[in-house]
């Protein structure tokens, strides 16, 4: 399985998410947008071929800590295409601020994940462990370099009020089937804070 950590956005990131998607519908036939009910920041990736028994061991190490994780606020700070440094940048994304209940929360179950030490997980942290987004959409393989300009200037246009920050207080472990439409997630467990 591909396994992930997220957490799912409320109603009012939604309801944002939806508009800044009508606003760039112009693009369509150069974007691949995510539903409304896939949207999540990605916590912590586990592995993208984890073993049945790793991942309950995963879950139950999770799950043991239930009510002691650190509850974030999820604050929305602006919308990019790609991350920071990347020269050819494909996918739309909604920035979240960084913030120390992040940081622990993700550091926490870094160390739970690692400390069940399954060699077909992740277990290690790379850079992008803190570059925390929530995808919006991808640009489709036949998009040029030119669309990515185009819909740049359209994320520069777009004028709706970003929402007012939440109090995040549960995450879910969520397994990710990469699909030619793209990836499909299925929530696993959840996990309280």
């Amino acid at each position: 399985m591909r396994l992930f950590i997220g957490i799912y956005p409320n109603q009012e990131f939604l309801a944002y998410f939806r508009d800044v998607t009508r606003e760039l519908d112009k693009q369509k036939r150069n974007l691949r947008f995510i539903s409304l009910e896939q949207l999540h920041l990605t916590l912590r990736f586990i592995g993208p071929n984890v073993s049945l028994g790793s991942k309950i061991e995963i879950a139950n190490a999770l799950l043991k800590q239930a009510g002691q994780y650190p509850k974030p606020v999820i604050n929305l700070t602006g919308l990019r295409l790609g991350v920071p440094g990347q020269h050819d940048p494909r996918v739309v994304i909604a920035d979240v601020e960084e913030n120390q209940e992040l940081d622990s929360l993700v550091n926490m179950m870094h160390r739970a994940i690692r400390q069940v030490g399954k060699k077909d997980t992740i277990l290690w942290k790379t850079k992008v462990d803190h570059n925390y987004h929530i995808s919006l959409a991808r640009m489709k393989d036949s998009a040029t370099r030119s669309t990515g300009r185009e819909v740049k200037d359209i994320i520069r246009e777009i004028d709706i009020p970003i929402p007012p920050a939440f109090q995040a207080t549960e995450a879910y472990l969520v397994q990710s089937e990469l699909t030619r439409r793209g990836p499909v997630y299925k929530k696993l467990e959840q996990i309280r804070f």
